[in-house]
């Protein structure tokens, strides 16, 4: 990227927007394979009772 002309912030910019897409596209898959219960976990939040 960096012969592209991209420095290091943009690196990582892009890099962090191709993971969230590959995240975001798995958790659907297993949504949809109706599986998603099965791999999440609620955590409860720090904090108040909001």
């Amino acid at each position: 990227m960096r012969q592209a002309g991209r420095n290091a912030k943009q690196q990582r910019q892009v890099i962090d927007q191709a993971a969230a897409v590959v995240i975001l596209e798995s958790a659907l898959d297993i949504e949809r394979r109706g599986n998603l219960s099965k791999v999440t976990e609620t955590i409860p939040r720090e904090g108040g009772d909001d």
